[in-house]
């Protein structure tokens, strides 16, 4: 009887690969299910108040880190055409402006920047979003921003706008000349019509995300 012990363990070591088998027998159609699913990246996640599948998720944190690997390959770009002793020149705001407690983001297409928006969310900063020109003006009109960011395309008066993000701003400094206004878009697009969105009175547009979450957050 002294040997009971290992000779019940060694049946237990045994037996547990049997049982194993069993049980993923029982239960094949689900395991079979459940690697499909993942298979075919069926999975969700909820960000914030949007649910993303895990093939949006990993996009949407795919780009943010290129893009942000991207921003440090261009620093790391000037400083080595930096010339030794040469000080580098920085633009400053005249004076600090106020830390951002909200923000508007209009964007018919809010969910492909809901990593983004939680983000903001997390560092304590109330977004609101609109999906059309005239739900953010109604908003403006009743609601109070520290900051505003729009996409360069979206609805205008129920038709599609390549410039709404333009006319958007030109509409807002009509009502208020100070708001700070920032036009996210792709980098083609953000070089392109980087004139007319100057003109119109926007602060900045920009298809970098990182340099997009920089002005938000400051």
């Amino acid at each position: 009887m002294e040997y009971l012990p290992e000779i019940l363990k060694a049946i237990a070591s045994l037996l547990w690969p049997v049982i194993v088998i069993v049980i993923l027998l029982a239960f094949r159609k689900p395991v079979e299910g459940l690697i499909e699913t993942a298979r075919l990246r069926k999975f969700t996640v909820k960000v914030g108040e949007v649910e993303l599948s895990m093939e949006e998720y990993n996009k949407q944190q795919s780009d943010l880190i290129k893009d942000l690997q991207n921003q440090v390959a261009a620093l790391q770009k000037l400083h080595d055409l930096q010339q030794p002793g040469e000080e580098v020149a920085y633009v400053r705001e005249s004076a600090p402006r106020p830390q951002t407690r909200s923000l508007l983001w209009v964007d018919n297409h809010p969910r492909n920047n809901a990593v983004m928006m939680e983000s903001l969310r997390e560092a304590g900063i109330s977004v609101t979003t609109a999906l059309d020109t005239q739900e953010a003006l109604g908003k403006l009109r009743t609601l109070t921003f520290d900051k505003i960011v729009t996409d360069l395309d979206h609805p205008d008066n129920g038709n599609s706008n390549a410039t709404a993000g333009i006319e958007l701003v030109k509409s807002v400094r009509v009502m208020n000349k100070d708001m700070p206004i920032y036009i996210y878009t792709s980098a083609e697009k953000a070089e392109k019509m980087f004139l007319e969105a100057q003109e119109a009175g926007a602060n900045q547009i920009t298809g970098s995300p990182t340099i997009l979450m920089a002005l938000l957050k400051a």
